[in-house]
């Protein structure tokens, strides 16, 4: 049986209203941890910019915010084009890309090396969501995103573990090999986030195949319909 579409209305609004809370989490954490701003930008008193690591981390949560809350209007009216959601990721990942870039100011030698190897990740994604603006459903434009993202996310735990490790003596920053050897460490995070992108795509196609085949005549020519409707849709 097809759902209503009030369900499916209903269900798409409770998926996305959750999109912006780890964006609005992530702002607040970043301006009142126990040394956060605050929201205090300058000190007038000794006049100079205060906590500004902590406030261009806030930007970034904020444009992630944003597209949060461009692809639940999308998704749930028809007050803005269906791309516009794909075009404000872009800008998400860009904008933070475009922060990093100037983040990294006095820093240690392998401290700026591996946040410069994220922004491979980073501006990768904004190229792609950029693409994926006109080629609308490319399932290799999605399934790359999806890798990049992966990698982004693994290769943020790495940073972590190299600037500030748990337990063991601490990395030295200046050393040329601890360079190549974060350089290699980020060739197998890549190769990892392609495997786990690979394994994921083959399942879900297999589950989808399964049910496809075990789905009744009528329901599948439903589904047709739905489909060439959405993509006359896009097409406008």
């Amino acid at each position: 049986m097809t759902q209503p579409p009030d369900y499916c209305v209903c269900s798409l609004l409770k998926q996305t209203r959750v999109f912006p809370l780890p964006c609005v989490t992530g702002m607040l954490a970043e301006q009142f941890v126990a040394d956060g701003p605050r929201l205090h930008l300058y000190d007038f008193e000794e006049k100079h910019w205060k906590y500004l690591h902590n406030w261009q981390h806030a930007t970034m949560y904020l444009f992630f915010g944003l597209a949060a809350a461009v692809s639940l209007i999308t998704h749930s009216t028809e007050a803005a084009p269906p791309a516009l959601d794909r075009l404000m990721l872009g800008i998400a990942f860009f904008n933070e890309g475009f922060l990093f870039l100037y983040h990294l100011h006095g820093r240690s030698m392998l401290d700026v090396h591996v946040h410069q190897l994220l922004l491979y990740a980073v501006f990768g994604q904004a190229l792609i969501a950029f693409l994926e603006v006109f080629h609308r459903g490319n399932i290799i434009l999605e399934l790359l995103r999806c890798t990049l993202t992966l990698l982004q996310g693994s290769w943020f735990w790495e940073i972590g573990f190299v600037l500030y490790p748990p337990s063991g003596p601490a990395w030295d920053l200046k050393d040329h090999s601890n360079m190549m050897f974060i350089t290699m460490c980020y060739s197998w995070h890549l190769a990892f986030a392609l495997l786990v992108a690979g394994v994921l795509y083959c399942t879900v196609s297999c589950v989808v195949r399964s049910r496809l085949k075990r789905t009744p005549p009528v329901e599948m020519g439903l589904l047709k319909t739905r489909e060439r409707d959405a993509e006359s849709e896009d097409e406008i």
